[in-house]
């Protein structure tokens, strides 16, 4: 997202309405570090910098912090596939988790995720290049907002990045494609699916 000010009018209006903070509840707030917005009365805050995709607009990010505000326990660990801007590995540790790991191909993703954490004094979030299929440690919390075509690529890793009992979270898929996504991370159960407008999140596993 660009962080120049528009001078004024209709393009103004625009900007400070895709800048304004992002709530859940009273469990978890997300805003712009440059935001003009005011943060008093925002709970739990989460602020991101200027780099990274994710800022809880979207619908897709958004699908999936709403699963981690409502399923995330103390002590979790969580994976983040495709971590952007980090937005939800710093939701999970915002919410209790004590190790929270963002993964992704493009540097400048590990790096806005590194950056964010150390902003918010998250020392939970860890980033790593290593590629999921070459990782060894599971985690209670698996998410990936990725697309279908990365989904299906990545799902036999992704299941095995899961510990038993744990709970996988995908988004970025229309609602046309979830059955076609439940069906490559077969024999993982779907316990939960949303959608919002044009997006789908599914929620597979045996976790919370």
């Amino acid at each position: 997202m660009a962080v120049s000010r528009p001078e004024g009018g209709a393009a103004m209006a625009r900007w400070h309405e895709n800048t304004r903070p992002v709530s859940f509840g009273d469990r978890l707030s997300i805003c712009l570090a440059w935001s003009e917005h005011d943060r008093r009365n925002l709970e739990n805050l989460i602020e991101l910098g200027p780099r990274g995709f994710g800022s809880g607009h979207h619908p897709t990010t958004r699908l999936l912090i709403e699963e981690l505000v409502a399923r995330t326990q103390p002590g979790d660990t969580m994976l983040d596939v495709g971590c952007g801007s980090g937005v939800l590995a710093l939701a999970a540790a915002k919410l209790g988790a004590s190790r929270a790991v963002g993964v992704d191909l493009k540097a400048e993703a590990l790096e806005a995720t590194a950056r964010n954490a150390a902003l918010d004094g998250l020392r939970q979030v860890e980033v790593a290049s290593t590629p999921i299929e070459a990782m060894e440690q599971r985690f209670d919390v698996v998410v990936a907002n990725i697309a279908r075509s990365g989904i299906v690529a990545l799902a036999p890793s992704l299941m095995a990045r899961l510990t038993p009992g744990g709970w996988l979270a995908v988004s970025g898929i229309t609602p046309a494609q979830c059955e076609l996504v439940a069906g490559y991370l077969h024999p993982l159960p779907e316990v939960a699916r949303r959608i919002d407008g044009e997006w789908a999140m599914l929620v597979l596993g045996t976790g919370p």
